[in-house]
């Protein structure tokens, strides 16, 4: 590194560092996936006029990173942002319900069965106070399982299972969620277990190898002086806990991946001149976050969570007309709503906006990726936040998409008279033809094609349903729609 510098008429060049022949970083990003996570953040943020949004999905089986965006508007378009997955301390809201869960069917203190009466009925609606907190659910829950209410997303629910499961040791709750592992990013020793217990998080990071700013979970102790009577309740659905939202996509990874929790990464290996320097390999951080028994429950749950809870959204049918959230018919999904009100800069919560999210994988039965869309609705309008109709769409649209393309199928999978029909042969994009301000046909041409030509003619809002080939285009007030089949 240097620069040249004017010195009596004469040019001379002043070295301030000597180049290094450095070496080639090979990441883990498949640039496709990543095209399509890039185009359905930024159509959803602009969408909901959002302040901003982040989203990764990661392979369940080796933790590679396959795409990852971070995204903040601006005006109608949006711009890279930090970050925000590795760098932003915030409560995790609803998405650690699960977590609750878990632990209690892990401890024995619930079933699946196990009957939890909210006191929030549709004729009747109610809120639990606890300790002069006032704990609310946005819907009503009434009388219901354990099961259920992961699946309706109940804060009372789960709030009053907690505190009747742990009310008289909370230590005994937060060692069982320190058990499962998913707040650290590696396999503790015993100095980070003393760590964690004396300032409750980890100073230092595997994570940081690769992401050089990244922040450890921070985890509330009762030692700590902000413990208070209410703490127990606050943590149980999602509030009180400092989590980057990558820790909340490893715990999930793990309930696709069996049981096993690993660190997710995004350097591949690193090469020099033909040779490889180093390459990484799965990191475990737990080989068994919690019992067969547990992880089948769970998982029951966050299926049902997608299709019939708060990720259902409501089909055409409905009163109120259809609401697109993540449920599909193209592949089937499993996870975990959140909506978590983000706190200003004085430390509360007023004004400041939620963080919308959905945390899952896909296809359930036999999940090949996860991934977690966070979304700050901060200037979107919307009165009641939800993620599922609101960080949803990301999610299931790149899923569909992703589905159509990566994953592995088999003949049975295939609609029985579909192989009667004659193979379909993409058209390709050709620039060529492009006459700016002009529309062009991109009907027959997979998405990636159909983009390329309509940005390349300079129309840049563009909506995608279905996936496959182009088998339609409209255009209305500026914005071109294209059905894919």
């Amino acid at each position: 590194m240097g620069f040249r510098r004017l010195v009596r008429k004469r040019i001379t060049d002043v070295t301030i560092e000597a180049p290094v022949d450095g070496a080639n970083v090979h990441t883990t990003i498949d640039v496709e996936m990543q095209e399509i996570l890039d185009y359905e953040l930024n159509k959803r943020i602009i969408e909901l006029h959002a302040a901003e949004g982040w989203a990764a999905f990661m392979e369940v089986k080796t933790g590679k990173i396959r795409a990852i965006s971070n995204l903040r508007r601006e005006g109608d378009h949006c711009v890279e942002d930090h970050n925000h997955l590795f760098e932003d301390l915030a409560d995790p809201g609803s998405t650690f319900k699960t977590v609750s869960y878990m632990v209690m069917l892990d401890d024995g203190k619930i079933r699946p069965d196990t009957v939890i009466n909210t006191g929030n009925f549709e004729n009747d609606p109610h809120e639990w106070m606890h300790h002069g907190k006032a704990i609310r659910d946005d819907h009503p829950v009434g009388k219901t399982t354990a099961d259920e209410l992961i699946v309706q997303s109940s804060n009372i629910g789960i709030a009053k299972a907690v505190v009747g499961a742990y009310g008289n040791d909370p230590q005994r709750y937060l060692d069982k969620i320190e058990e499962i592992g998913f707040l650290n990013d590696r396999a503790l020793t015993d100095s980070d277990r003393a760590e964690i217990k004396s300032v409750g998080y980890l100073k230092h990071l595997d994570f940081r190898r690769e992401f050089p700013n990244a922040l450890a979970a921070r985890h509330r102790q009762t030692s700590s002086k902000t413990w208070s009577k209410v703490s127990l309740a606050q943590i149980s659905y999602g509030y009180e806990n400092q989590i980057p939202g990558i820790y909340m996509l490893q715990f999930y990874n793990a309930i696709a991946n069996d049981g096993k929790l690993i660190r997710p990464y995004i350097v591949d290996y690193v090469e020099k001149d033909g040779d490889v320097l180093y390459r990484q390999k799965t990191t475990v951080i737990n080989k068994k976050i919690c019992s067969k028994s547990t992880l089948k429950a769970v998982r029951h749950a966050l299926e049902g969570v997608v299709d019939h809870g708060t990720a259902a959204g409501r089909p055409r049918s409905h009163p109120k007309g259809p609401l697109e959230a993540v449920k599909t018919d193209r592949v089937k999904i499993a996870g975990k709503t959140g909506t978590a009100q983000r706190r200003n800069l004085q430390g509360g919560y007023t004004g400041a906006g939620h963080n919308v999210s959905f945390v899952g994988y896909f296809p359930a039965d036999e999940p090949e990726y996860c991934g977690i869309v966070v979304i700050n609705s901060y200037g979107s309008g919307i009165a009641n936040a939800g993620g599922g109709f609101m960080a949803g769409p990301v999610f299931r649209h790149f899923a569909e998409r992703v589905f159509a393309l990566h994953c592995h199928r088999t003949l049975k999978d295939i609609v029985a008279d579909s192989t009667d029909v004659a193979p379909h042969v993409k058209r390709e994009a050709d620039l060529a033809e492009v006459v700016p301000g002009v529309v062009p046909n991109v009907k027959g041409m997979g998405a990636r094609d159909a983009l390329l030509m309509l940005e390349s003619a300079g129309f840049h809002s563009v909506n995608i349903h279905g996936t496959g080939t182009v088998v339609a285009q409209t255009q209305s007030a500026g914005t071109i729609t294209l059905t894919l089949k």
